[in-house]
């Protein structure tokens, strides 16, 4: 049985209701986040990696990815929040994942991965 928050947030009204109002909306910071995943792969000898932004937004965390030098490909199932990171990160490849297909891509994210890849998650802020 799939619980009454599993179907809102499979449905996902409130990205393509407040995509214009998103960067108002989650304020986190981008850059340590940013820098953390930079220092890593320029570690790693990756100072020009090739990063799938899942779950991309607005395209805050790419735009700060594509400024120290890497190749973002951006993908969200809000097709309004992707064109908002599309404007935000002219020329990097965009990818609408339908939300059903959502499931699915958590799922096979090692498949998406080239091999001696890194994934890298953000999943928010913990509430307190």
């Amino acid at each position: 049985m799939i619980s009454r928050s599993a179907r809102v947030s499979a449905e996902r009204p409130f990205y393509d209701l407040y995509a214009a109002a998103y960067d108002a909306l989650i304020t986190g910071p981008v850059e340590p986040w940013v820098q953390a995943v930079d220092e890593h792969l320029v570690g790693a000898g990756r100072e020009h990696a090739a990063i799938l932004d899942a779950g991309c937004g607005t395209g805050r965390h790419a735009r700060g990815l594509i400024d120290r030098g890497h190749r973002v490909t951006l993908m969200d199932a809000s097709e309004r929040l992707l064109a908002v990171a599309r404007g935000r990160c002219p020329g990097a490849p965009a990818r609408s994942t339908p939300t059903s297909a959502r499931r699915e891509s958590l799922s096979s994210f090692a498949g998406l991965c080239r091999v001696g890849g890194r994934l890298f998650l953000e999943l928010g802020t913990p509430r307190r």
